[in-house]
């Protein structure tokens, strides 16, 4: 009988374990996202995670948001990727959206606004006409892919819309909690987020919190535009040492580290191209073709094109990357003039520089040097006026005076020579004697 008894007790146990651990599969996840601060590299890397996560989960998301505003091109790419989401997102302002923010909040598809916060104020700066209609063009884009006012959204940006009676035409718009929700922009209100989750049906989920973590703050380091001038730098300080040595001097090991650098912090922010990719590798791989077989010098060049059109890319496409790659590219040029003498030269180097020079050394010169015939005497053969040509030592040359007629027939004497001009004088009685 104790046998079958705890027999008995041990199936029902399993079964229990088994019905908590369905339960808990069933249970409702939401992941929380808390974005606080300035809109940059290291929050577009944060929100990249969490929507992977949301979707790996399938749970819905909620953006616990409060920001003064931030860079308008990691907005925008934040902005892309909630819209492009297939999980809903929930935008909880607490307590501030304002510009680069407001249009985070314009891209969920709810929007709960607490207490005491406010929407808005999101003319850009510079506010030049052709960026305020840009930005303008963002904003109303994304308030129609959510069904809200373009026009709404539109007079965040440029104040000479106005949205009466909030703002009048001159005023940038900026809205309270009361003010969205009477506008149509905002769902509801919330004081906390055990509110807001209590709206949705979902006090009972499991919270998922994607907070910041050292890879974002990475990102962060990596998107900056003086980090990424000397990662280029590094790329084609190394490209041109395997160039000059036509071999494996390490820097191709460096130039790919570097560019994983690159790809890395584009990647994690949700900014991957794949022709960028396939850009940089075929142009790496032209240039080793070149090195180690072709040695023309001329695809080379095609490679290190492809490279920069590579990084071109990879950097977004924009005039910011243009300038990027410029000062990496100064940088590298000033770096390898002084590394260049301390690497072994191949022969595709040689093919590509000049190897010989005409120095005075070589016995070159620039211009005929007539400096021995200072203090030689000579006769003109034409009149001096003042310049003409004279005999000295039996041979023509072409003279000056300082200024003097001297006519034909004229003893003279060269005081100097500069350059390939000489410089004569008549001669006096006592030069004469001598």
């Amino acid at each position: 009988m104790m046998p079958r008894l705890r027999f008995a007790w041990r199936v029902l146990w399993s079964l229990c374990l088994f019905c908590c651990l369905a339960l808990t599969a069933l249970a409702q996840n939401v992941v929380l996202v808390p974005i606080h601060g300035e809109i940059n590299a290291k929050t577009a890397a944060q929100l990249h995670r969490s929507l992977a996560t949301a979707q790996q989960e399938n749970a819905p998301v909620v953006l616990d948001l409060d920001s003064f505003g931030g860079v308008l091109t990691h907005a925008t790419a934040m902005r892309d990727e909630i819209l492009a989401s297939p999980q809903r997102v929930v935008v909880y302002v607490h307590p501030r959206a304002w510009s680069a923010g407001a249009l985070l909040a314009l891209a969920g598809q709810d929007l709960v606004m607490a207490p005491g916060s406010s929407i808005g104020a999101a003319e850009p700066i510079p506010a030049t006409e052709k960026t305020i209609a840009a930005v303008r063009g963002e904003f109303a884009a994304t308030a129609e892919r959510r069904n809200r006012s373009p026009e709404l959204a539109a007079a965040m940006v440029d104040k000479t819309l106005g949205y009466p009676p909030y703002a009048a035409p001159g005023t940038i718009l900026s809205l309270t909690e009361q003010q969205a929700q009477a506008a149509g922009l905002a769902q509801t209100s919330a004081g906390d987020l055990t509110t807001l989750l209590a709206h949705y049906g979902w006090q009972n989920a499991r919270l998922i919190t994607v907070a910041p973590e050292w890879s974002d703050t990475l990102v962060g380091w990596l998107a900056s535009p003086w980090l990424q001038t000397i990662l280029i730098a590094i790329i084609f300080v190394s490209l041109f040492a395997e160039i000059k040595t036509a071999g494996f001097s390490g820097g191709g090991l460096v130039a790919f580290v570097a560019t994983a650098l690159l790809f890395f912090g584009q990647w994690q922010i949700g900014n991957p191209s794949l022709l960028a990719a396939l850009m940089l590798a075929g142009g790496v791989l032209i240039i080793l073709a070149d090195i180690f077989f072709a040695m023309t010098g001329f695809v080379t060049a095609a490679g290190i094109a492809l490279c920069i059109g590579g990084l071109f890319l990879l950097l977004g496409g924009s005039s910011s990357a243009l300038y990027i790659i410029a000062g990496g590219l100064v940088l590298s040029i000033i770096v390898f003039w002084h590394l260049a003498k301390h690497l072994t030269t191949g022969r595709l180097w040689r093919r590509l520089t000049l190897s010989q020079r005409s120095d005075s050394a070589s016995g070159y010169t620039s211009n005929d040097d007539y400096t021995f015939l200072t203090g030689h005497a000579g006769v003109t053969a034409t009149p001096l006026r003042p310049a003409g040509i004279a005999k000295i030592d039996g041979r023509p040359y072409d003279v000056v005076t300082q200024g003097e007629f001297i006519p034909r027939g004229t003893p003279i004497i060269v005081r100097r020579v500069i350059g390939n001009r000489i410089i004569v004088a008549a001669r006096s009685d006592s030069e004469n004697e001598l």
